[in-house]
């Protein structure tokens, strides 16, 4: 729901639950970039130091450009296609990252022509502008958009840490708020859409300052705990936080959301009268595509848990009083408590449904009953 682009696939399936598959299928695949990156790096750099450790005698042509540093690490990957690869799989593979490329850009840049041309030029500026003028807005608005990519590409080739940490601080700035908004919103039937955006407003405006401030700050060693310095995956929790917060007081502040407002959006609201399909979307679905859907639900939070806080901890122990806990068991302790209970909220989502559909389905009687001894 965050990624637009992905947004544009799913409005194309057949149905709701060939949508929740899909949407189930991404998050897995969503797993495998952090290796396809991380890998081929750690292998051109085993190349670079062998290089460096053998004087030459070792793949001599590896020790011409540094690796251990952020711009040099940033050319690992193209310099293991064109060291390594032969000429026809050298060519496809070049093909193949333009067409990838090519495919994105084309994706983003749509989806930025049309939120911006149906959503704030028709919505706010033009409510009677014609389709064409809706075209020409939205090619504007990707030339924009273009120009502002072009414009972005130095900030982040500029940054000491190389391209692919650059990019992810730049998106761990941004996507707490996004996930506390949505988060909030599916599981809590109080959040109020002013709410929304005033955390949306909060969050984006704390993690853009923080970017911005920790790119101009010079950090060294003892300054890892301040704000300005402190690393981007802890600062995550952070602006979760405070958007979680913003949007929570606020929502409590502002007018309570009609139930009918509900419909389709949340997982813990009762299914409104006379309707099929329950707030989560899943009653409209049958018992074994739902219990799948579930099932690879909480199998991929284990997996994210494992991948997080095992490749989180390093080697050595834990230690905690007088019992030292290694890091893969303190993983394997985690992941098993939260997958618990995640699966104990999905079922108390569950029962919360079908408890007042029952209680909806009695009222109905007794309205009926009331109706025949009138």
């Amino acid at each position: 729901c965050v990624d637009q682009t992905l947004v544009q696939r799913v409005f194309s399936a057949k149905s709701l639950g060939h949508a929740q598959g899909g949407c189930s299928l991404a998050g897995y695949l969503k797993i495998l970039p952090p290796f396809l990156m991380v890998i081929p790096g750690m292998i051109a750099r085993c190349f670079f130091e062998e290089c460096r450790r053998s004087d030459g005698a070792l793949f001599p042509k590896w020790c011409d450009t540094d690796l251990s540093t952020g711009q040099g690490a940033n050319q690992a990957y193209p310099l293991l296609i064109t060291r390594t690869f032969p000429d026809g799989l050298r060519g496809l593979m070049v093909v193949s990252m333009v067409l990838a490329m090519m495919s994105s850009l084309d994706s983003v840049f749509n989806c930025v022509a049309t939120v911006f041309t149906r959503d704030i030029f028709v919505r706010f500026a033009h409510p009677t502008a014609s389709e064409r003028c809706q075209v020409w807005i939205g090619r504007l608005a990707t030339v924009v958009a273009a120009a502002c990519g072009f414009a972005w590409l130095p900030l982040l080739a500029g940054r000491s840490e190389g391209l692919y940490l650059a990019t992810q601080s730049v998106m761990a700035h941004l996507s707490p708020t996004l996930v506390a908004v949505f988060f909030l919103g599916l599981l809590w039937p109080r959040a109020s859409s002013a709410g929304a955006l005033a955390g949306m407003l909060a969050g984006f405006a704390l993690g853009i300052s923080r970017w911005v401030l920790n790119s101009e700050a010079t950090c060294g060693d003892k300054d890892v705990g301040s704000f300005y310095c402190m690393d981007f995956n802890h600062m995550v929790l952070i602006i979760f936080a405070v958007a979680s917060a913003v949007t929570i007081v606020v929502s409590l502040l502002t007018v309570r959301p009609l139930e009918t407002q509900l419909q389709g959006t949340c997982a813990t609201a009762a299914a409104t009268t006379g309707t099929a399909v329950g707030c989560s979307g899943l009653s409209a679905l049958d018992p074994m595509h739902r219990r799948m859907l579930l099932d690879s639900g909480e199998l991929l939070l284990a997996i994210m848990l494992v991948l997080c806080v095992g490749f989180g901890y390093s080697a050595e122990p834990t230690r905690g009083g007088q019992t030292t806990i290694s890091g893969g068991v303190l993983c394997i302790l985690c992941t098993g408590a939260v997958v618990v209970v995640a699966h104990l909220g999905m079922y108390g989502v569950l029962l919360w449904n079908r408890k007042q559909q029952g209680l909806d389905e009695s009222c109905e009687e007794d309205r009926a009953h009331s109706g025949v001894q009138t």
